[in-house]
């Protein structure tokens, strides 16, 4: 028969002084101050309790994956900017696109051929 093990927690007994007596809420009011509010911890049911230890640690769970993100996202960063340094080590001579002149006159000349081709689809619908 298997032995059960012995499982023993320890406990971190923090001196009362250590311990906060007052917990701070601070609310954002839209287009205002925010709102900060005090609580005595002692005043406060045990569900009370147990919902802001939870609230405070899953604010420690949303810091650190905003934390782990941003890491990530610096690294990257760095990963793309030595990626465009050696890409424009091996790239051919840079070559000159046409003036935005050309490129005005054709897109206006496109447009009016367009223009006309739907007016003229339009014309034979009526007909």
């Amino acid at each position: 028969m298997a032995e059960a093990k012995n499982n023993t927690t320890e406990e971190v007994k923090v001196s009362e002084s250590e311990q906060p007596q007052y917990i701070t809420l601070t609310e954002a009011v839209e287009g205002k101050e925010s709102i900060v509010k005090h609580y005595a911890i002692a005043d406060m049911t045990d569900e009370a309790k147990i919902l802001f230890d939870r609230q405070v640690v899953e604010q420690d769970n949303k810091n650190k994956l905003i934390n782990n993100f941003n890491t990530q996202l610096d690294n990257q960063v760095r990963i793309v900017n030595s990626l465009m340094e050696s890409l424009k080590k091996v790239l051919p001579a840079e070559v000159d696109l046409p003036s935005n002149d050309e490129d005005t006159n054709a897109d206006t000349q496109d447009s009016t051929e367009e223009k006309t081709s739907s007016e003229e689809k339009s014309s034979k619908k009526v007909n």
